[in-house]
């Protein structure tokens, strides 16, 4: 693995995560108190999946300042850091769970093998991004937001980034229902998706802004045409399977 001092330097060392969200307008005391962050959270938590997220940490794993609630968690081997300050900006940061992981391994080491074998890419695949967790993953980034909202969090706006980092050379791959060609690899260190919505708009169409995030992201990888209709059935199968 690596030497990485902190688990943030361990989640930045290989293929990562990351997801903020900003309140606008800016406002350093929007929750006044450290309780009051650590309590719209938990009351903002999204277990789509029958596990949480964010997963909130161990009195252990806690981190705070007078700014700031949040902490690290290592959740089936894939190692997570979060933070909630007073303003409302949250930042999250996980490790590609394809990559890390056991569970992956053989589905990893099939379809690379696959794709070599059949397509000429670049460079040789150094590892996948699973279409169907793109989706699932940016799904839940958006709902947290919208739970935040109803939570309690105020604002007229919200600024969204969304980055999967340290994925040069990764292949996006699916099961064959979802018809995607699978000729598609990141040629970039990084994809990123950033956009304001009007908090209105983040509150009432999560689906349709996980959606855009979903198609932007694909989009860098050479999926010019990614399917909405595709993505809004696999967000489906989320969010009714829980």
């Amino acid at each position: 693995m690596t030497s990485a001092s902190s688990p943030v330097d361990l989640i930045k060392s290989g293929p990562h995560w990351f997801y903020r969200i900003k309140p606008l307008p800016y406002k350093s005391d929007r929750f006044g108190r450290l309780r009051s962050v650590r309590d719209v959270v938990g009351k903002s938590i999204v277990k789509y999946r029958g596990w949480d997220f964010p997963v909130m940490p161990g009195p252990k794993d806690e981190q705070q300042s007078r700014e700031y609630y949040g902490g690290t968690v290592n959740w089936r081997g894939c190692a997570e850091y979060w933070r909630m300050h007073l303003s409302g900006q949250f930042v999250y940061m996980s490790q590609l769970r394809e990559h890390v992981d056991v569970g992956w391994s053989s589905d990893r080491d099939r379809a690379i093998q696959r794709h070599v074998g059949e397509h000429r890419f670049q460079s040789k695949p150094n590892g996948i991004v699973d279409f169907v967790n793109l989706v699932w993953t940016t799904t839940e980034f958006i709902e947290f937001a919208g739970r935040l909202l109803e939570s309690g969090m105020k604002a007229d706006h919200l600024d969204f980034t969304v980055r999967l980092a340290g994925i040069r050379g990764f292949l996006v791959v699916s099961s064959p229902e979802h018809r995607i060609p699978l000729l598609y690899q990141a040629t970039d260190d990084a994809v990123e998706w950033h956009v304001t919505r009007p908090a209105a708009i983040a509150l009432g169409d999560r689906r349709g802004i996980a959606s855009h995030c979903a198609v932007r992201l694909l989009e860098q990888f050479g999926w010019t045409d990614a399917s909405e209709s595709v993505i809004a059935d696999v967000q489906a199968e989320l969010v009714h399977g829980s």
